[in-house]
């Protein structure tokens, strides 16, 4: 079968070798590609075009080619959606029970174990530097900062239950969604009390 080079390798700027079985290229383009310097090799079993443009989610869309089923979320996704103003120090990405993923040096990746209803419920797909992208709702990530308060911090979760109602209209954001979100993760009576405050 015939294939181009030009034309997958323009169109897919982050890539996985299985990608290419998904084309009927053979793996051992890679290596060539590799060498005449038309791709680099990012981390196990991942690719990038030499001349990739990075985004600020550039480490988000490599997590994603690794981790297709995972979910981005707490503070990966208090990023993305530009709530608050916590580093995340590497991706956080939510996986199924039990998941089997591949062990890499790069992206640092913070792994979290979610239900199988917490792996489909409000999640966003949005696409970053061509990669397809399960998030975190915004509704939900505020939640989920207060689920695991302990481990990120409560004021972490605070400033974002802040900036969720601060910017809810120019967003578009709800507090239905919001009280959704807590009820699923089950955090909702934790919330109230700073839901009241502010919006007394």
């Amino acid at each position: 079968m015939k294939y181009s080079n030009s034309d997958f390798f323009k169109e897919k700027g982050i890539i996985r070798a299985k990608d290419l079985s998904d084309r009927d290229i053979p793996r051992y383009k890679l290596t060539e590609l590799v060498n005449s310097g038309v791709l680099e090799h990012v981390t196990k079993g991942v690719y990038r075009k030499s001349d990739h443009e990075f985004g600020v989610h550039h480490d988000m869309a490599i997590a994603m080619k690794l981790m297709p089923k995972g979910v981005i979320c707490l503070l990966s996704a208090l990023n993305f959606h530009e709530l608050g103003t916590q580093y995340a120090d590497g991706v956080w990405v939510g996986l199924p029970n039990k998941a089997r993923t591949p062990q890499v040096d790069y992206p640092v990746i913070h792994r979290m174990y979610f239900s199988d209803t917490a792996m489909k419920k409000y999640v966003e797909v949005h696409e970053v530097e061509g990669v397809k992208c399960r998030i975190a709702s915004a509704a939900r990530t505020v939640a989920e900062c207060f689920k695991y308060r302990n481990k990120i911090g409560l004021d972490v979760a605070l400033e974002a239950l802040n900036e969720f109602w601060r910017y809810r209209k120019e967003r578009g954001y709800t507090m239905n969604d919001l009280t959704k979100a807590a009820t699923m993760l089950r955090v909702k009576k934790v919330m109230s009390p700073y839901l009241e405050m502010m919006v007394s």
